[in-house]
């Protein structure tokens, strides 16, 4: 889950995981802002429910702990770096 906002309010944006093999989270296979390079965190979600739909299936969450940082952010996938937060976060 990208933490986008975080403190008195909070707005995430949570994405499927493709893969993660405890360093490295590739995830989000489609565009998310396609802003290139970035160093913001990234959170464990509680997924509350599915809404199920041919059009566009979505889900709802809770953003949980910080696990680590978004690195990239693509037009066809993100990946993240899970070992460790964003240093301005920690």
């Amino acid at each position: 889950m990208a933490v986008l906002v975080t403190g008195d309010m909070s707005i995430s944006a949570m994405c499927t995981v493709t893969y993660n093999d405890g360093k490295h989270v590739l995830f989000c296979g489609h565009s998310f802002f396609n802003l290139g390079p970035v160093n913001m965190p990234m959170a464990k979600a509680d997924v509350i429910t599915t809404l199920a739909s041919q059009y566009q299936p979505t889900k709802f969450g809770n953003a949980t702990e910080i696990v680590g940082a978004l690195k990239q952010i693509g037009t066809a996938a993100s990946w993240a770096n899970s070992a460790r937060p964003p240093k301005w976060f920690q």
